[in-house]
């Protein structure tokens, strides 16, 4: 009787309407998050933060880490993301961090050059997951035609959230991870690219995986890691100076993925980048580079 009264309800249409616009589900996060804090000990910073041509959705901090968050509601769908067979999970993650203790460049060096002190490198932090370059979406259905857009926008607006100067972040050393909330199924598919047919160019063989959490990591900026690098570099470097990390989580699994962030490390298995430890590298650099 109650399904048949809210069927017939003169604000029906209001309720579709508002479903459609993704809001509710982004709220459900957030409030998610916000009452669960004592569990997993992460705040929200932020909300509907503006950013070039739209909203960063949610921001949460943790100590010197933050997740930058688009709440993304996809209706009866499923996201693809191609891995190789034997592919293992990996704690790895590119990300941009922001690094208070950057000398400042010299006038005369800085004009024509838009340097910031927000830099990129590769962490690593649990839970580890499978790592892919590939996501296949529903075409013509669903919020997003492609994933790439959709993962680019997010990353540049954490690279933009790290430049920010005017920002107290608590701290000198801050790192942005960009994550993707959605209600929609993660499957990965496990293939071989050597059982592809050139004829068909389709699957030989494959097998299929749900996921709560999955890395993406491609080129989704045109952006250096560092600015205060200007040398010219081979086309294999350029490349993954450029590339990026991002964090699909599934909606229901978040909470365990915020409890079981841990081992939170640089590249180089330190807390922190040799270029916050020892900020005066950078200039060095410079110029040695010049002469």
């Amino acid at each position: 009787m109650l399904v048949e009264d809210r069927e017939a309800s003169p604000n029906r249409p209001l309720e579709e309407q508002v479903n459609r616009s993704g809001f509710p589900f982004q709220l459900a996060v957030e409030q998610t998050v916000r009452s669960s804090v004592r569990e997993h000990s992460w705040e929200v910073a932020a909300t509907e933060l503006p950013w070039e041509s739209g909203f960063i959705d949610l921001v949460l901090k943790n100590g010197r880490m933050f997740f930058v968050i688009e709440c993304k509601r996809a209706e009866e769908s499923t996201w693809v993301f191609l891995v190789r067979t034997g592919q293992q999970p990996t704690e790895r993650f590119r990300m941009p961090w922001w690094n208070g203790r950057a000398p400042e460049i010299p006038p005369l060096e800085r004009l024509g050059l838009n340097t910031t002190k927000a830099f990129c490198d590769q962490f690593f932090f649990g839970p580890a997951s499978l790592e892919s370059g590939y996501c296949v979406v529903p075409k013509g259905k669903g919020p997003i035609p492609s994933f790439e857009p959709l993962a680019q926008e997010l990353v540049l607006s954490a690279q933009g959230l790290a430049e920010q100067e005017d920002v107290d972040r608590g701290d000198d050393f801050a790192c942005y991870a960009p994550m993707i909330v959605t209600n929609a199924r993660l499957v990965t598919c496990e293939m071989d690219p050597g059982l592809v047919s050139l004829e068909t160019g389709k699957l030989g063989s494959a097998s299929w995986s749900d996921q709560a959490v999955v890395r993406f990591q491609k080129t989704l900026t045109r952006a250096s890691s560092n600015d205060y690098e200007t040398d010219a570099v081979d086309l294999h470097t350029w490349q993954t100076e450029r590339n990026r990390s991002v964090l699909i989580v599934r909606a229901n699994a978040l909470l365990e993925v915020l409890k079981g962030i841990e081992n939170f490390r640089h590249d180089d298995f330190q807390p922190a980048p040799l270029a916050w430890s020892n900020p005066n590298l950078l200039l060095r650099g410079r110029r040695s580079r010049k002469t």
